[in-house]
């Protein structure tokens, strides 16, 4: 069993500064940014500029933190981090933390991993942006395919593949 205030501790102490950081998920460059971009990175970028931007735009941290906990993807974007993470942030999938905080971590990670990653972190944490930030979809805001696949072949913590920026 773990215990929830040491978890929580090690959560706030690994967590980045976050929302200022975590801007940087929206306001960005594009994931392959001084590197060769494909067309779902300019989909994934596109969908960020045109969607996520204007969604949190004017947004506390607070209420973009709870935005982001009332969906439904939540909880499944901090185990898929979590999943082959450093035992430093195993603690994202640790259910007796509450969520908001869990993913104020998270999303200090991702931001951090845009703002100063290599060319694949900044890559695969924007889409984990693009994927679960919840985003109102209309005809105008439409994800890209292929999020979830994408992730399923990069994991966020492992080294890029062979040829891979």
């Amino acid at each position: 069993m773990s215990d929830p205030a040491a978890t929580a501790r090690r959560l706030r102490n690994a967590r980045l500064p976050s929302l200022a950081v975590a801007w940087a998920l929206a306001h960005a460059p594009g994931a392959g940014a001084a590197t060769p971009t494909t067309g779902f990175d300019d989909e994934v970028d596109g969908y960020r500029q045109a969607c996520i931007v204007p969604f949190f735009e004017g947004k506390s941290e607070d209420a973009s933190i709870a935005a982001i906990a009332a969906s439904a993807q939540a909880e499944d974007m901090l185990s898929r981090l979590a999943r082959s993470a450093p035992p430093n942030w195993r603690a994202l999938s640790d259910r007796s933390v509450p969520v908001e905080q869990r993913l104020q971590g998270a999303v200090g990670l991702l931001g951090m991993a845009i703002s100063h990653g290599s060319a694949y972190e900044k890559r695969v944490a924007a889409v984990y942006s693009a994927l679960y930030f919840p985003v109102p979809q209309s005809e105008a805001c439409q994800r890209p395919e292929g999020l979830r696949e994408f992730l399923d072949a990069h994991d966020f913590w492992a080294a890029p593949a062979a040829g891979e920026p």
